[in-house]
C-alpha cells in the first residue's frame, strides 16, 4: 500500500527543530492507510505507514527525524512532522457513487 507523494526530492520547512513535511495522497489512500516514502536531509528515504484515517488538520510525528539541535552535544534532532495534502476525485461514474454511498452510509 504506497502513497506516491508528488513532491520530488525534499521540499520542505523547518521551525526550530522540527522539519516540516507534506505529502500528498489520494483520498482513498488517507481512507484506507497507505505508506508514505519521505526523503530525510541526509539523504535516505523513510516509509512511514499512516494507518489512521488521514483528515483535514491531521499530522504524523516522526521523533527524532527533524533538524540537528544545535545546542546538543548528543546529536540530537527534533522531529519530522508530516502533514497531508488530500487529493479528491476530480469524477466519479454512477456505479462508483453507488458503492461509496454503500460502504460509507
Amino acid at each position: 500500500r504506497q502513497c506516491a507523494s508528488q513532491s520530488s526530492g525534499i521540499n520542505a520547512e523547518y521551525g526550530g527543530s522540527d522539519l516540516h513535511y507534506v505529502a500528498t495522497v489520494p483520498l482513498s489512500k488517507a481512507l484506507i492507510g497507505c505508506v508514505i516514502e519521505v526523503p530525510t536531509l541526509d539523504g535516505r528515504m523513510l516509509s512511514i505507514p499512516i494507518n489512521d484515517i488521514v483528515q483535514p488538520g491531521y499530522t504524523k510525528r516522526v521523533v527524532g527525524e527533524g533538524m540537528p539541535i544545535s545546542k546538543s552535544k548528543d546529536g540530537e534532532k527534533g522531529d519530522l512532522v508530516i502533514a497531508f495534502d488530500i487529493v479528491f476525485p476530480t469524477k466519479l461514474e454512477v456505479h462508483q457513487k453507488s458503492l461509496l454511498k454503500q460502504a460509507l452510509m
